[in-house]
């Protein structure tokens, strides 16, 4: 699988310069990474070897190896660049992606299936789990908003595809699925 780790923007200066929005919480895995699998508008596939790299507050610009003007990196424009899984940057433990937790099913500790990780909310102080759980009947399944907190969630197992939380009962309700 890959992951987006940047969106170039354009193309800065005459040498073949890009400069691009890191989509992720290590800008300097820029620095580190040889080759990036750049796709394209068109959805081509090219495989880049970073030449350079230099930082701002903001943005990364970047140099690839054989792109040596403005002319050649410009059809590289609001492309992505990915890296394989395997490449992303090592988390402390306990610690997830959030693609890692999307589409896990969530479990009461007594066992019984809430739903499953639709979304994660980023909300500045810890991030919010929204679960939708299954249809019941006819109406639409309900939706229970998840703090990702130690107290809350004692158990992501990705191996499995589940999570374990201790709900509180002002949370779910008695008939949760």
């Amino acid at each position: 699988m890959d992951v987006t780790i940047g969106k170039i923007i354009r193309p800065v200066g005459l040498r073949g310069e890009l400069r691009v929005l890191p989509l992720t919480d290590f800008p300097e895995r820029f620095s580190v990474s040889e080759a990036v699998t750049v796709i394209t508008k068109e959805a081509e596939r090219l495989s880049c070897c970073i030449r350079s790299v230099r930082h701002d507050h903001r943005f990364v610009y970047l140099a690839f190896a054989g792109y040596d003007s403005r002319d050649a990196v410009d059809p590289l424009r609001e492309s992505s660049i990915r890296i394989t899984d395997a490449e992303r940057m090592p988390l402390a433990e306990g610690r997830f992606y959030q693609d890692q937790i999307e589409g896990l099913q969530v479990y009461q500790e007594d066992g019984r299936m809430l739903g499953r990780v639709n979304a994660i909310l980023e909300t500045g102080s810890n991030d919010v789990y929204v679960v939708h759980a299954p249809k019941s009947g006819e109406g639409p399944g309900k939706e229970y908003l998840i703090p990702a907190l130690a107290a809350v969630v004692k158990e992501v197992n990705l191996a499995q595809g589940r999570m374990t939380i201790r709900c509180l009962s002002e949370w779910v309700e008695d008939d949760a699925v």
